[in-house]
């Protein structure tokens, strides 16, 4: 990878939207989704969801910022898995 490539990514990164706050106010809003779920292994895979945002804002301080993202990337998709499969659960 060349340095432009890296300071690509880095800026990137810069203009992310997963600050903390943000992956905290995101980590309460996937809460609140599942809390409206009936009980079952799509609710307990949202509130994990919600658990891995809030892990990466307590760490984002402490983690290379491409391991960050690398986790906020996995925790997105799952959630918008989630989210697309949710007429199973809506009824």
């Amino acid at each position: 990878m060349t340095a432009m490539d890296q300071d690509r990514i880095q800026d990137a990164i810069h203009d992310l939207d997963a600050r903390p706050e943000h992956l905290l106010a995101h980590a309460r809003e996937v809460t609140k989704e599942a809390r409206h779920m009936p009980r079952g292994a799509r609710r307990d895979q949202m509130r994990r969801v919600a658990r891995v945002y809030h892990l990466l804002a307590r760490q984002s301080g402490w983690i290379s910022p491409l391991e960050y993202w690398e986790d906020y990337r996995i925790a997105r998709r799952a959630e918008l898995q989630l989210k697309a499969n949710r007429d199973h659960w809506q009824g």
